[in-house]
């Protein structure tokens, strides 16, 4: 009896590796496509990120030419509503017309801020885009 005892648990040391080896293939197969769905996450974030770079860059370029626009309309409008307030001065204008200088001087200056806010939050954008925390 104790011979057969060693037969059948040497049968089942050979046979245990056998049985385990399938499991074992599975276990590997499922860590590979854990793996493999891991890269695949990984290069969407990658992707994700990019994008969201390359917005906020062109965000900041269009709003940084918005801004020069807005800066130079404001000197314009600054210097017309000078003039204005000078030509008023001598006598050649009337009050409103002054009036509608400084009010239109007013509404340049709050578009230009309004821009100039914009392109900030874009400056934002980018900075949260590459990686920057609060």
């Amino acid at each position: 009896m104790n011979l057969r005892r060693k037969v059948i648990s040497a049968v089942l040391s050979i046979a245990e590796p056998l049985f385990a080896w399938g499991r074992n293939k599975r276990a590997v197969e499922v860590a590979q496509e854990e793996n493999r769905q891991a890269i695949l996450n990984y290069e969407q974030s990658v992707i994700t990120a990019l994008g969201e770079v390359e917005s906020a860059l062109a965000g900041v370029a269009t709003y940084r030419s918005q801004v020069e626009r807005y800066r130079e309309l404001l000197r314009a409008t600054r210097t017309t509503q000078m003039l204005t307030q000078e030509l008023y001065r001598n006598g050649s204008n009337t009050y409103l017309d002054v009036l509608d200088a400084e009010r239109e001087l007013f509404s340049t200056q709050i578009s230009f801020s309004e821009v100039l806010s914009a392109q900030l939050a874009e400056y934002v954008s980018l900075y949260k885009a590459l990686g920057g925390g609060w």
